[in-house]
């Protein structure tokens, strides 16, 4: 039960095709493009599309799926990742409001069944300090990038300054919240930031 759909670069998420990789990078991140977010390593179940956009969109709103698609997401990570060198797996925050308003949030849910069968458990690192309301599709990915700007803040950076920290996520699209999520971790001193995500919208 490993990743679903085409090839796409292991730093970024991207989708490409099998000839525009290389040493599964895309020519973006081998040129280390200004403003084109980069991780040490990204996996990813497969495209935000079909029966996996279904199973999530059920997930999120109804409190069931976790250990299917945390088992999914475990999979792919074992897969991409040496696990012995990751130290922290911190899943991306919700706000307060709408963590009460869902009775749970699920990027820590998945993080968690992720990282069972390895006896790992999320951390969290992260928290929102201010509600951001959901992105919709009419935002440009300029937009998205002022609108995360500033939410999150590292509870303690002694916790994870040197640390190797891979960042759990359920969909990202332009990936301005990882991005915005990488940038709050390395200023706090992290060392390595890796991304999971369960699926990635395609541009």
């Amino acid at each position: 039960m490993l990743a679903v759909g085409g090839p796409y670069c292991r730093t970024c998420g991207d989708d490409r095709g099998p000839h525009l990789l290389v040493d599964d990078q895309c020519i973006a991140c081998r040129l280390k493009k200004e403003g084109h977010s980069r991780f040490d390593g990204f996996a990813r179940v497969g495209q935000y599309s079909g029966a996996l956009r279904s199973l999530i969109l059920r997930f999120k709103k109804e409190f069931v799926l976790e250990k299917l698609l945390g088992r999914m997401l475990g999979e792919v990570i074992g897969a991409s990742f040496d696990l012995s060198e990751i130290d922290l797996w911190v899943p991306v925050p919700s706000h307060w409001w709408r963590r009460m308003q869902r009775g749970f949030q699920p990027t820590a849910l998945l993080a968690d069944q992720a990282t069972r069968p390895w006896k790992k458990n999320a951390e969290p690192v992260l928290t929102m300090t201010r509600y951001v309301p959901p992105f919709h599709k009419a935002m440009t990915a300029s937009q998205r990038v002022d609108a995360i700007k500033g939410a999150f803040k590292v509870a303690s950076a002694d916790f994870v300054k040197g640390r190797t920290v891979c960042i759990v996520d359920d969909v990202t699209t332009t990936g301005a919240t990882l991005a915005e999520a990488r940038r709050t971790l390395r200023s706090a001193g992290t060392a390595r930031i890796f991304a999971a995500v369960l699926a990635k919208t395609a541009r």
